[in-house]
């Protein structure tokens, strides 16, 4: 797992990398296509829409997919997949890099 950053401009034509979100990489298992994984991200994330992100970060609270405004983009990487996950919302980037360092077993939420 690691930090998603995504250019911000500053002053002067300036411009600086952002933490926006994270990405996740998958190992690839046979027959799962990087159109097939966005699928089932897609289905996720509608499902946590229906429901609501409160009820849905209840029941899953170790889930990044659950977060409310969260985006998600899969492709391929080399033999596995990037899960790109990202929000505009800083509270919940924080929170993001949390439970993605949980679900990896390290403490990304502290780091700079």
């Amino acid at each position: 797992m690691g930090d998603l950053l995504v250019p911000e401009g500053g002053g002067e034509g300036e411009f600086r990398d952002r933490v926006a979100g994270i990405e996740i990489v998958f190992r690839a298992t046979p027959g799962v296509t990087a159109e097939w994984f966005q699928r089932v991200v897609d289905c996720h994330l509608a499902r946590n829409a229906v429901i609501g992100s409160d009820v849905a970060s209840h029941e899953m609270n170790y889930c990044p997919l659950t977060l409310r405004g969260v985006t998600a983009r899969v492709s391929s990487a080399g033999n596995g997949f990037a899960v790109a996950i990202q929000s505009e919302d800083q509270r919940v980037v924080e929170e993001l890099r949390r439970r993605g360092g949980a679900i990896i077993g390290q403490d990304y939420a502290t780091r700079p």
